[in-house]
């Protein structure tokens, strides 16, 4: 299964960002059944971790900006890369740019993205998300940003195909998501 396919299917990414024990936070994440892990490159040892972790889940480069991240991640085994702004990466395997603006959205998505990333996404909720998806219902939407076990049912009811969370929050928005599926 693509990466794409599961992220739609799972409807959920547990974002590892600089946690106090990367492998710790992976693992109790896959261990509760969690299946696509984003790791950020801004993480101490990233690479390495993708590595480690690219046979227990489906793993995505995150904060990939330049096109040397791309090549380092998708070296280390990421099977999709993900960006915190709009931006174009020429790889082997999937990128999902972050747009927040319907210009932005409508760029990333006729620029060939298979989902686009809504981010900050609860800068103004999932009102805002409904209103995008309005004139732009054939995108998809995987928002992230602010993303909490209170909210993450309301973004996706509003027709975000997925959602993030970091670390911090990812166990108990997994089983938000999980219960409202």
């Amino acid at each position: 299964m693509s990466a794409i396919e599961r992220i739609r299917q799972e409807r959920f990414v547990a974002i590892l960002r600089s946690p106090p024990d990367l492998d710790e936070a992976a693992e109790e994440l896959v261990g509760a059944g969690v299946g696509v892990l984003e790791i950020t490159l801004d993480t101490p040892g990233a690479l390495e971790a993708i590595r480690r972790w690219r046979t227990r889940a489906t793993v995505l480069a995150g904060t990939v900006r330049t096109q040397a991240d791309a090549d380092a991640a998708v070296a280390a085994g990421a099977a999709a890369l993900v960006s915190p702004a709009l931006v174009f990466l020429e790889h082997n395997v999937p990128h999902v740019p972050a747009a927040f603006t319907p210009t932005e959205v409508e760029t990333a998505w006729r620029g060939g993205a298979p989902l686009v990333k809504l981010f900050p996404g609860a800068a103004l909720g999932p009102s805002y998300l409904r209103s995008l998806l309005t004139p732009l219902a054939d995108v998809p939407l995987f928002v992230t940003g602010g993303i909490s076990a209170e909210n993450a049912a309301a973004f996706l009811d509003a027709g975000a195909v997925a959602v993030g969370a970091d670390s911090s929050r990812a166990l108990s928005v997994w089983e938000a998501v999980k219960v409202g599926a």
